[in-house]
């Protein structure tokens, strides 16, 4: 499988749901289509809540990972 090499990467450890969503939402918007937003998330919650989201607002969810109490999350704008 080849890396995904992200545009821009969005750091919103510290932060509880809806914000680690709310905030990707307004950092997509600055994206051209095809950009790959990362989003490092410290809430557990951002698996299911980015997975709402993405479908809901069209993008793709290129993954979702947890690593050491850090989530990544993949986003490709649509």
């Amino acid at each position: 499988m080849t890396e995904v090499i992200p545009d821009q990467t969005l750091d919103v450890r510290g932060t509880i749901s809806p914000m680690p969503v709310v905030r990707a939402a307004k950092a997509m918007k600055t994206l051209h289509a095809g950009a790959v937003l990362e989003v490092l998330a410290s809430d557990s919650a951002i698996g299911t809540d980015v997975r709402e989201w993405s479908t809901a607002a069209g993008h793709e969810l290129i993954s979702v990972a947890e690593e050491k109490g850090t989530w990544r999350v993949l986003l490709r704008k649509s």
